[in-house]
């Protein structure tokens, strides 16, 4: 039986013996058996399972041996039944076996099954458990079973990188976006809007899109809420194709009454007949489907838009839409780092609309560019936003409690841990009820949504009932109406929703200049809200509440534009509108629960106020100066319009301040900030930024105006910080000058994006502890590298090398003791050895392919050694004849940006030759200034080198793959060694013998093979520079072979050169000779084995 077909028969049929056939196929050493496993666990559990086996084990490829464990559910399995104690018993099974993973299949009596791999990481090497992963799959004959089918059959189950790429989530997501993107465009060029101006008709049939999507999907997840009764939230029958094959005009007679007339309005002010059994469907309030003015609906007396015939939306694309849908497993369940299912989760949703939002055009639209690149920002990976989550709360934790890290460290891993583990936890739950988190760009919310799941995660291991939580909740407020209202919504509602709800209402703030933004970061809280609703069909609204209302939390502001920081203590025109502002503030608290008619009334109270306050600045107003309560007065919460100011204390309530601000700022200094915004900043504000990014503002504005003191800020921002001159600023005034927390390279993380990033974590103390330094690997998951203290990662040009966390100290003492620059009458001269001067900056009208009187090279021009061709310098008389002069010298040239290469090992490719006419050099060439103690072909040989390479890879350009410049800053980095005139010497005549040989025409294979061997002795020699000591302690000494090769530039002839050449390395190429002896075994020498292993260059 095919794989494919024993995935079928096991879908059609779940059974032992159908488990047994389809791992005995995927499995080559599974053996099948049937062992009782049920004496593992209690009564509670016994009574909830029967027939626990353990129905066979395996041994992949190495050490690693997988256990298989079966288990029938004595009630009907969904997607949410029991999948956390399924969990805890797969755990269980595990430690018991000690064994590294094993399958676990839950079926019920329907034949549905969870079919889940449990992976456990381990302590050192004694097998002590630190962690465990799951992977699964939920399978019902209901559903399509499309990805399981498809990933399991392809699958070679072979060890378990190869078991967990069958789980993979990313295939998965990757067609979904690609579906919905298409459906997306196929929208707007079918999509008809009444009232729209030509101009203006893309944009706002893109957004209109992107908002419709989100609520199609997000009542399609409605769909998988259900009730103890099996009664989902929504009707079924409601939302499909084929409904829409029976509604005349699907989206006016169904969809605009389902989201504007009964999803946004209670039951009592709902028209009677407005949709069929519209009672069963719960209010949700929040705003989502709240009508807006860009819905273009106005209803007329039974609820039908006025706009009937001016808007139009055919039945022909709900359809295909639904039907999309329809191929997909959609869970209601939020997936973790931890704990992984491959469906349609309500991640997903942040993932396809922050790329969504890259298909709004600009409000130009003579630009092309998307907002998304406009406003620089892309989606983060989740594993980077856990990563900086996880980091960040643990470095609040650390300075808000007197928990150890290796304690408080176990909050956040899926491992068995009792509350009674941790002393004091009031003091952990008192912090996490305190704790008060910004994102300033917030996109879809992915950072304020990973903050209220980790914290989640963390309250229901330590308080699992929440009886701590809410008590201390209570406790801590001072209004007794208030006190007794919260003490009452906490009694009736669900663990998880209780700390979710007041993690939202008291702990996450976003901003985003982008209103769709923050209307889907809205929408992604209310989804994580509406998982932990019990829902009871007996009780009122279904025993679901009403959403909350979320203006307030997530605002459209400019986040870079800030007024005072305190709005009591601004400077008001008018000191008589304090009561005003306090009304104001009063209206926002109240706001956040209410629904109904009592929300329409706060929102014009709102607004009532405001114009009071600006009635009263105008009135006091001086010509030319803006009072800032006209500012506060400027501000439409309630619309879908972008404020050009941000104030934390006004919009959020938030006074002083925030305990940690984390985030992707937007990137860029083209697209994201016009010339006047500069110009503000650089001369309004008074702000230095040298890189002209906006992530560089982000940090330095964020940091110093909305950070409290000893709070932590955490952004994901582009590599080139770590090495970048024009990032010195930020290195110099916030990473060296505070509390530098961590840093991770993350390499390239967004996709089809080539910008490099990094992410770190900055204390606003002056504490100088130790930096942990991670990296992102290929599977997602972070290695810490190192912890170090700072001012090991820091150099003398003030870049951060984090990557010398990696390799043995004394390795990198020993470059330093052989450093040129470390010489005494170099040091104290302050000399640069080497200088890079760029070539000219000139565009096509200076080249020219016939013969001029002077040439002309780009970087395309030069190989290795060598200039293999040129073109010609015409307009001579346009150019800078002083500029373009200095180049006619010999000289050693280099192609500016550096190679990167992955094979064997991620490595650089430095291209350098020798110019030996003096040729002109555009500004894709750098030409060298040496300092007069190095001989210039000494150079080239030490350029082109290994080691020169393998050290800019690391500490110069810690790792980067793209855009590595080699101008003066970068090449000052570089250690030379001191090398005496009579061994530069050496060199120089090895790098002839490669010159010559680089102009003949070698006829033979082994002719052609001495410039290799060549570059082999180059790359001995250089590291002899540096590890002399040590080769020679090892039997290594090949510059003492090297001491008398002949000089062939005294030779005529091109005959006797070729001859003298052949004649003197030949026989060092024999393999018994000692020179290719010493070079065959260089790694054996433990320093040069250390930067060429595997182990260090991952």
């Amino acid at each position: 039986m095919t794989s494919e077909n024993l995935t079928t028969n096991l879908i059609d049929h779940v059974s032992i013996n159908n488990l047994q056939s389809f791992f005995r196929q995927k499995l080559r050493s599974f053996r099948p058996e049937r062992e009782d496993y049920g004496y593992l666990f209690d009564k509670n559990t016994e009574e909830k399972y029967t027939d626990i086996y353990k129905i066979g084990e395996a041994k992949l490829k190495g050490t690693d041996e997988l256990l298989v464990f079966s288990a029938q559910t004595q009630s009907s399995l969904t997607y949410k039944t029991g999948k956390r104690q399924q969990f805890e018993m797969a755990k269980k099974v595990l430690q018991n076996e000690n064994k590294d993973a094993a399958f676990f299949i839950f079926y019920d009596e329907e034949k549905n099954f969870r079919f889940s791999f449990v992976k456990a990481n381990f302590e050192g090497k004694t097998k002590k458990y630190s962690d465990f992963k799951r992977y699964t799959y939920f399978v019902s004959k209901e559903q399509t079973n499309r990805t399981f089918i498809e990933q399991t059959e392809k699958a070679e189950f072979s060890d378990i990188d190869s078991i967990i790429e069958a789980f993979s989530i990313e295939p998965l997501n990757k067609q979904f976006y690609k579906d919905i993107s298409i459906k997306f465009n196929d929208l707007v060029t079918k999509l008809q809007l009444p009232y729209l101006d030509k101009k203006e008709t893309t944009k706002v049939s893109k957004e209109f899109a992107v908002r419709l999507i989100g609520r199609i999907i997000f009542v399609w997840f409605l769909k998988n809420k259900v009730s103890e009764n099996g009664t989902p939230l929504v009707p079924t029958q409601w939302l499909n194709s084929k409904k829409v094959e029976k509604t005349e005009n699907y989206y006016h007679f169904f969809l605009e009454k389902l989201f504007f007339q009964v999803l946004n309005k209670p039951l009592d002010e709902r028209f009677e007949n407005i949709l069929e059994d519209h009672q069963k469907i719960p209010f949700l309030n929040g705003g989502l489907f709240e009508a807006q003015v860009e819905d273009h609906y106005k209803a007329d007396k039974t609820g039908l838009s006025t706009n009937l015939n001016t808007l139009t939306l055919p039945n022909e694309w709900i359809k295909d839409f639904f039907q999309t849908l329809e191929r997909y497993n959609f869970t209601i369940d939020e997936n973790s780092l931890s704990d992984q299912e491959v469906s349609i989760d309500p991640e997903m949703l942040g993932t396809i609309f922050e790329n969504l939002l890259g298909e709004i055009e600009t409000e130009d639209n003579t630009n092309t560019k998307s907002k998304r690149k406009s406003t620089g920002s892309f989606y983060t990976p989740r594993p980077i936003v856990d990563y900086m989550v996880e980091e960040s709360l643990m470095a609040y934790l650390k300075e808000n409690t007197s928990q150890s890290e290796e304690k408080l460290r176990k909050l956040f891993r899926e491992n068995v841990i009792q509350p009674e583990d941790f002393e004091n936890r009031e003091e952990i739950i008192d912090a996490f009820l305190n704790v008060k988190v910004l994102d300033p760009a917030c996109g879809s919310g992915a950072f304020p949504i990973s903050v209220l799941q980790r914290i989640n995660f963390a309250l229901q291991k330590i308080d699992p009932n929440a009886e701590i939580f809410k008590e201390r909740l209570v406790k801590s407020i001072t209004n007794s109406w208030l006190r007794k209202k919260i003490k009452d919504d906490l009694d009736t509602s669900t663990t998880d929703y209780a700390r979710k709800f007041h993690i939202i209402q008291n702990s996450i703030f976003g901003v985003d200049i982008q209103t769709i933004a923050t209307e889907i970061s809205r929408l992604r809280c209310f989804l994580t809200l509406i998982v932990e609703e019990k829902v009871d069909d007996n009780a009122e609204n279904r025993g679901v509440r009403p959403l909350p209302n979320l203006e307030f939390k997530f605002v459209t502001a400019n986040t870079l534009k800030g007024t005072e920081d305190n709005v009591k203590g601004m400077t008001l025109i008018s000191d008589g509108i304090y009561k005003e502002i306090e009304q104001l503030e009063e209206k926002r608290e109240n706001y956040l629960t209410s629904n109904g008619k009592d929300k329409e009334n706060i929102k014009q109270d709102f607004f009532t106020l405001q114009n009071k306050i600006k009635a009263i600045e105008n009135e006091k107003a001086v010509k030319g100066v803006e009072g800032k309560g006209l500012k506060l007065a400027s501000w439409k919460p309630f619309k879908n319009e972008p404020c050009e100011w941000f104030n934390a204390n006004f919009m959020f309530g938030v006074q002083d301040n925030f305990d940690i601000i984390i985030g992707n700022p937007p990137y860029g200094f083209r697209n994201v900030l016009t010339k006047e915004d500069k110009i503000y900043f650089r001369k309004t504000k008074n702000i230095e930024f040298k890189s002209g990014d906006s992530a560089e503002l982000f940090i330095k504005i964020c940091f110093d105006n909305y950070l409290k003191q000893n709070g932590i800020l955490s952004f994901i921002i582009p590599k080139k910080s770590l090495y970048g001159d024009k990032w010195e600023g930020v290195r110099m005034n916030y990473w060296k000058k505070h509390d530098l927390v961590f840093i991770a390279d993350t390499g390239k993380s967004f996709q089809n994006v080539l910008l490099e990033a990094t992410v770190f974590g900055i204390k606003k103390s002056k504490t100088n502890s130790l930096v942990q330094l991670s990296f992102l690997k290929k599977d997602g998951s972070f290695e810490t590298i190192n912890n170090l203290e700072k001012n090991g990662i820091f150099t003398k040009e003030n870049t951060c090398q984090i990557y010398k966390g990696i390799y043995p100290k004394d390795i990198l003492d020993r470059i330093e003791e052989k450093n040129m620059y470390n010489l005494p009458y170099i040091k104290q001269s302050d000399i640069t050895l080497v200088k890079g001067k760029l070539g000219l900056a000139i565009g096509t009208s200076f080249f020219s392919d016939e013969e001029q009187e002077y040439k002309l090279l780009k970087g395309i021009d030069i190989e290795a050694y060598k200039v293999r061709s040129n073109r010609y310098l015409k307009n001579k008389d346009q150019l800078k004849w002083e500029n373009a002069k200095e180049f006619l010298q010999p000289k050693v040239i280099a192609q500016v940006i550096i190679s990167h290469v992955e094979n064997p090992t991620p490595h650089l490719k430095i291209t350098a030759c020798y110019d030996e006419e003096g040729i002109i050099i555009t500004n894709t060439l750098t030409g060298f200034d040496l300092y007069e103690g190095i001989q210039p072909k000494f150079w080239l040989a030490y350029l082109n080198s290994t080691f020169v390479s393998w050290y800019l890879y690391n500490f110069v350009y810690a790792r980067a793959i793209r855009t590595m410049h080699l101008y003066t800053f970068y090449i000052q980095q570089i250690p030379i060694p001191i090398a005496s005139q009579e061994q530069q010497e050496i060199f120089v005549r090895l790098v002839d013998y490669i010159l010559f040989l680089k102009t003949q025409d070698l006829e033979t294979a082994k002719d052609r093979l001495l410039i290799n061997f060549l570059t082999q002795i180059i790359n001995g020699l250089v590291f002899e520079l540096y590890y002399a000591e040590s080769m020679k302690a090892d039997g290594k000494d090949i510059f003492k072979f090297m001491w008398n090769i002949p000089d062939i530039t005294v030779l005529k002839s091109c005959e006797e050169k070729l001859e003298t050449i052949r004649t003197t390395l030949k026989p060092m190429q024999e393999p018994e000779n000692s020179v290719a002896q010493n070079l065959y075994y260089l790694d054996s020498v433990p320093e040069i084995r250390v930067i060429y292993s595997k182990k260090y260059n991952r």
